[in-house]
């Protein structure tokens, strides 16, 4: 128990002290956003843009010093040269951090604008980086918003990923559909990828101040064409089935939590804070 406490601790302190070295580095190079399109005109793929690199090394390097693992599924699935709509399962804050730091391309997300007010330095740096914010509270708003990030998808190629539940599940279970997503998905008449993300509840579940080491789990099941022809609630109700279907075929009752030894789990986390520290005092000691 003790050795537990504490293997949360110093994996907290490793994930809090690299966020206070990234998310500022981020900030650093937000100006190279404007080069993106010279550099779209020259070929380069979308999914090999410096900002794009840079959120996926960051996000990547919180789980790892988190002694988080991500594992990945049938990511053939996933074009890397055409656009697409990634629709997830949403049950912890560990889930955007997983597909930003290990999906094959990097998906714009769509969070909700109010978060440019409650943690204005993480959301005003995610729509600088391109992610964007929606007034879930004014309806013809939002849909304004979503139809306009539709077209937009296809003028620069760029993936989204949305969560269609619209808050994280706070036990896993799958919670109704939002359509606001979907009006965006119409608009832009893109392949749609349903996208299962299990064992994030478990490491950390809302409400949870401390996460737990062990794996993350996504799968991206096949896309789902989507011409623009079927309705709002059908193609609601056609992403949700598959999703349903995914979790019954691939959902098993095995433990994402880590059987490891305390310092196996607390290796990452202590290795990055070393380094850190002797860092700091062999420039400025």
């Amino acid at each position: 128990m003790v050795f537990s406490f504490i293997s949360k601790i110093i994996r907290l302190i490793a994930v809090l002290c690299w966020l206070a070295v990234t998310i500022p580095f981020l900030w650093s190079i937000c100006w190279i956003r404007p080069f993106h399109a010279i550099l779209r005109k020259l070929g380069c793929p979308i999914h090999l843009l410096p900002l794009d690199i840079a959120q996926r090394y960051v996000s990547t390097g919180m789980l790892y010093v988190a002694s988080i693992k991500v594992e990945s599924f049938d990511t053939q699935n996933v074009p890397l040269y055409e656009p697409v709509v990634f629709v997830m399962t949403h049950s912890s804050n560990l889930d955007g951090f997983a597909i930003l730091g290990h999906c094959p391309v990097t998906p714009k997300f769509i969070f909700k604008k109010e978060m440019l007010y409650t943690v204005p330095p993480m959301a005003w740096l995610m729509w600088i980086l391109g992610h964007i914010p929606i007034d879930r509270s004014n309806r013809e708003s939002a849909l304004k918003s979503l139809k306009n990030a539709g077209k937009k998808i296809k003028i620069y190629s760029r993936s989204i990923a949305i969560f269609p539940e619209g808050r994280r599940s706070p036990n896993g279970e799958l919670l109704p559909f939002k359509k606001g997503g979907f009006h965006l998905a119409k608009e832009a008449e893109i392949k749609i990828i349903p996208t299962l993300i299990s064992g994030g509840n478990e490491l950390w579940p809302p409400k949870s101040f401390f996460s737990k080491a062990g794996t993350i789990s996504v799968r991206y099941l096949p896309a789902i064409e989507n011409d623009g022809s079927d309705t709002v609630d059908e193609l609601l109700e056609k992403v949700r089935n598959k999703i349903i279907e995914g979790q019954k075929k691939y959902t098993t009752n095995k433990s994402s939590v880590s059987k490891h030894s305390f310092l196996i789990d607390i290796m990452p986390g202590t290795i990055f804070l070393v380094t850190l520290f002797s860092t700091i005092k062999y420039f400025f000691f």
